[in-house]
């Protein structure tokens, strides 16, 4: 799970996910992602296009964890 945390990062500060592979977002955390997915913590609409924007929410439990990292575990 640990690297999960990781993608999480990404919005750490916003409820919504936005986010193109063209921003520097590498292909580790976008399979981190796809794993949080599968782990309901986010939903998201993936694209085939690299410069198609990437959206995605937390589901409540994204948000609780999120919110719990923020205030224990990150910096």
């Amino acid at each position: 799970m640990q690297k999960e945390f990781e993608a999480m990062k990404v919005s750490r500060n916003y409820d919504q996910i936005l986010f193109t592979v063209q921003e520097g977002i590498n292909n580790r955390v976008i399979s981190d992602m796809k794993l949080l997915e599968a782990q309901d913590m986010v939903v998201l609409s993936w694209s085939t296009n690299l410069e198609s924007r990437i959206h995605g929410r937390w589901t409540r439990k994204g948000m609780d964890l999120r919110n719990y990292l923020k205030q224990h575990e990150w910096d």
